[in-house]
């Protein structure tokens, strides 16, 4: 009865919306937007699953399949290949790591540069069974009207990030039910083990949980050499580990010297000690081990705001900010600009720029390199960058050269007044203009300065002036 309503769940959750942020979870898929392709049939009549038995109200379009019991065994891989290695699995292109990769090697961070970085190789070894396998059987897959209309048309940070809370980033159309036992390793940059020696201590670790001579192994059975090759976080039969299990805890996270290990179970009984004993009851209470997906924007040609979509959904799936928070991290990708544009910069020589302005000698005879002293203001925009650029028709001119963004985010209030500035010993001075100032270096040169944005105060954050200024750099 337990596995034939595990079915009956599964059947229902074909077609539906899932965040692949989320770890692989039936209960994460988007049930609140209905079925988001067109069906076939919407007639459903009782069908026979292999393993199961009758399952009552399966659609007409959905074809069921029995699975395999297997045991894998992935390489010492880099963080981008065996992210690469989960999509794959999921019929999904790309290396971007989806939340069931992160869930398996414990990274919890939500940032794709960091945990690369921190990474040095993976590595997994488990046994995955498959009682039976869900396919969605309609082609072509096509979005239904009302997810259609629901596209937002223009870049609308709120109006995508609700479509994205409703329908997911991409669509369900199989699953396989069952279970999965899954050791796996995450060795940190710090670690001075080869691949070889973390793929070497895995597979030892491997054939003692799955093959089910010895699951639990006596202490006086390893001797005390073998402990010392041995790297601590590989030892999950410790008395702490074995508590833990006692406790009902289904994933054990073992991490010491830079190497962690994760061992979970998902299916069955997950709080039984062995392997052995887990086998009999994956029947009993099956979850989904694994789901084949199909990206929604794959699926809008020819739909009015289907890039803007695409782009945030990409931004969305790379650096996962919260889905709360979601509007405000779209309303601040607008389109980066830099000032001045490169095609208003003046080509020709000009005597205010060149001649009577500061320049920077390197050597005695050598050429000059002039700096501009023309200031670059951007009214209203957040700065998001700044950089050094060769002006001129000979690039022998330094200038400064701010990066903004296209427009400014609805979310951001309206600039209404300058900062007010202090002098150290708390005097009030007066706001500066958006005008640069000029002042005079111990060398006599010319020094263009510009308004600072205010800093952040216990009562609050002083609003950005209305125009953002700069100017070179003083000479040396």
């Amino acid at each position: 009865m337990a596995v034939a309503t595990a079915a009956e769940k599964a059947v229902r959750c074909l077609g539906l919306g899932f965040d692949m942020t989320c770890d692989l979870r039936l209960k994460f898929c988007k049930h609140s937007g209905g079925c988001v392709v067109a069906r076939s049939s919407r007639e459903t009549a009782p069908a026979a699953v292999p393993g199961v038995g009758v399952v009552r109200d399966m659609p007409a379009d959905v074809k069921c399949g029995k699975g395999d019991r297997v045991r894998f065994k992935s390489d010492a891989l880099e963080f981008n290949k065996m992210s690469e290695l989960f999509n794959q699995r999921s019929a999904v292109e790309g290396k971007i790591p989806s939340g069931q990769f992160n869930a398996c090697f414990d990274l919890d961070s939500g940032s794709w540069a960091q945990d690369a970085s921190a990474t040095k190789c993976l590595a997994m070894d488990g046994y995955f069974i498959s009682l039976f396998d869900l396919q969605l059987d309609r082609r072509p897959l096509a979005l239904t009207a009302h997810v259609l209309c629901d596209v937002p048309a223009a870049w609308d940070p709120s109006a995508i990030a609700s479509f994205i809370e409703k329908y997911g980033t991409h669509v369900v159309v199989g699953l396989s039910m069952g279970g999965q036992d899954v050791v796996c390793v995450r060795q940190a940059a710090s670690s001075p083990l080869s691949p070889a020696e973390i793929r070497g201590h895995l597979d030892r670790l491997g054939d003692q949980l799955f093959t089910g001579a010895c699951a639990v192994p006596p202490p006086h059975a390893r001797s005390r050499a073998r402990l010392a090759r041995t790297p601590e976080a590989f030892n999950v039969f410790d008395a702490q580990v074995a508590q833990q299990r006692l406790q009902g805890i289904t994933t054990l996270v073992s991490s010491k010297e830079g190497v962690t290990v994760i061992y979970s179970k998902r299916g069955g009984n997950t709080t039984v000690s062995s392997h052995a004993e887990w086998l009999p009851t994956v029947p009993a209470a099956p979850d989904v081990i694994n789901a084949k997906l199909v990206p929604i924007t794959s699926l809008l040609r020819g739909v009015a705001g289907t890039g803007f979509l695409s782009h945030a959904i990409n931004l969305y799936l790379r650096y996962k900010p919260p889905l709360a928070d979601l509007r405000y991290f779209l309303d601040f990708q607008h389109h980066r600009m830099w000032a001045p544009v490169l095609g208003e910069l003046p080509l020709g020589p000009c005597s205010d720029r060149q001649g009577s302005g500061p320049a920077l000698h390197f050597s005695l005879l050598g050429s000059k390199l002039y700096v501009s002293s023309s200031q670059v203001i951007v009214s209203n925009l957040p700065v998001t960058g700044m950089r050094l650029h060769l002006e001129g028709k000979k690039n022998n001119r330094l200038g400064i050269h701010l990066q903004h963004l296209s427009a400014t985010p609805r979310s951001s209030p309206p600039c209404r007044r300058g900062p007010a500035w202090r002098r150290r010993g708390g005097a009030p001075r007066r706001s500066p203009t958006t005008t640069a100032t000029t002042s005079r270096c111990s060398g006599g040169c010319s020094r263009t300065s510009a308004p600072r944005r205010s800093s952040t105060t216990r009562g609050g954050t002083t609003p950005t002036p209305t125009a953002t200024t700069a100017a070179a750099p003083p000479t040396s």
